[in-house]
């Protein structure tokens, strides 16, 4: 579906350092490198927060997990009232199409998380997959309404 995150632009805050452009990521405090990927990522957070209401304290950024022996990075995980993974979000630069390359990729890392729904998002388009009572995977796309 579409999601046209690129919008919020305007509110990204970022600044020239030593001949790079850095962008402040509001979850992790500190200033990093502003690339199309980190672009989507804040801005997605900024969606997140700004448009669902989510509070900062249940949004991790980069949140490292061990996956097959290999130290990986999710870009986002939306944590539950309880502090248990609600979602998982994989960021892509808005020329990355979303296929099945890119889901594969956020399947194996909730392999480790445990997630209910995950997610893929480029910053023009979003898909949100949900498990069922089985915990196969199925196309949900409330997350966006």
């Amino acid at each position: 579906m579409t999601l046209d995150i690129l919008i919020y632009l305007n509110k990204l805050k970022t600044r020239s350092q030593d001949q790079n452009i850095q962008v402040w990521d509001r979850s992790r405090k500190k200033w990093v490198a502003f690339t199309p990927e980190e672009m989507v990522r804040q801005l997605f957070v900024i969606y997140l927060v700004e448009v669902k209401g989510i509070s900062m304290g249940r949004i991790a950024i980069e949140k490292v997990i061990k996956l097959e022996k290999r130290t990986k990075r999710c870009d986002i995980l939306i944590y539950d009232a309880h502090q248990q993974p609600e979602m998982i979000i994989e960021c892509k630069s808005p020329e990355v199409v979303l296929n099945d390359d890119v889901i594969s990729q956020v399947v194996r890392y909730n392999q480790t998380i445990g997630a209910k729904q995950l997610g893929i998002v480029n910053g023009i388009e979003y898909i949100i997959f949900e498990k069922d009572k089985n915990a196969k995977m199925l196309i949900h796309c409330g997350y966006s309404h």
